[in-house]
């Protein structure tokens, strides 16, 4: 994912708004991957010395809101917000405004953490607005029930949108990118210059693994352990490592959530 990822955000200009929103989704993926694999090293690796670490992803990409994200991502760090931080600040034993103001704060806090760089105080302020306005909305309309695969969407891009600011290089770079996503839409070329970037079958490549991913997810989430599912998942993991060995990328590049 990075070999399509990097060159578009380090050159925004030189993409179209379809290009910009599929590297951003494509950023999804790859710190989901990148965030949540490490995790299953360290869980695994802590198994052999006998040490059960707790769940830290439960596949936060088929979320539906806001609220259901945070309750399936990176949940060891949401889980220490909320003990020392969150309760710190009064938690919700506080008036209904300063409640809401407790977790805007939790959130912006939470940008900060990732690095001075002001676009992370973007992604912390964005989730913050957009978490309270989902409390707010359930509050006026307590029956209210989207439609599921349009929530789905709705917080996939979301998330792509946000994590956009994450990844920016700069807020001039990320102004660029939101101009041309809400503002001079352009979709001229369709996405040539992404497949370009490498060559169509590797381009391909990467769309089918995002498909065997999310197809993963779906059988983990929604499927008993069936016989037809204990005989394909040995099958599966085969093939994918026999896929890792092919068309792996073995360069020193250390993992993304390394610097924080």
């Amino acid at each position: 994912m990075s070999q399509l990822v990097t060159p578009v955000f380090n050159d925004v200009n030189a993409f179209n708004s379809l290009e910009i929103l599929l590297a951003g989704f494509l950023f999804v993926v790859q710190v989901y991957c990148d965030f949540s694999g490490y995790s299953d090293i360290a869980t695994g690796i802590s198994k052999l010395f006998g040490i059960n670490l707790s769940l830290n992803w439960k596949r936060p990409l088929l979320s539906k809101s806001l609220h259901e994200f945070w309750t399936r991502n990176h949940i060891s760090i949401t889980t220490w917000f909320r003990d020392y931080l969150y309760i710190s600040l009064g938690g919700n034993r506080v008036t209904y405004v300063r409640w809401l103001l407790n977790i805007f704060l939790v959130f912006v806090i939470s940008g900060v953490w990732h690095g001075a760089n002001l676009t992370f105080v973007i992604w912390g302020t964005m989730h913050g607005i957009l978490y309270i306005i989902e409390i707010l909305v359930l509050k006026k309309w307590p029956s209210f029930k989207a439609n599921s695969f349009l929530a789905w969407l709705y917080l996939i891009f979301f998330h792509t949108i946000s994590l956009m600011a994450f990844r920016a290089l700069s807020v001039g770079d990320l102004s660029i990118m939101y101009s041309k996503l809400f503002c001079n839409w352009n979709f001229e070329g369709g996405i040539q210059n992404i497949i370009l970037l490498n060559d169509r079958l590797f381009f391909y490549i990467c769309i089918f693994l995002v498909g065997i991913l999310f197809a993963k997810e779906l059988v983990e989430e929604y499927s008993s352990k069936t016989v037809l599912k204990q005989k394909l998942k040995p099958l599966f993991y085969i093939l994918l490592l026999i896929a890792l060995f092919l068309i792996g990328d073995f360069n020193a590049n250390e993992f993304i959530y390394f610097q924080f």
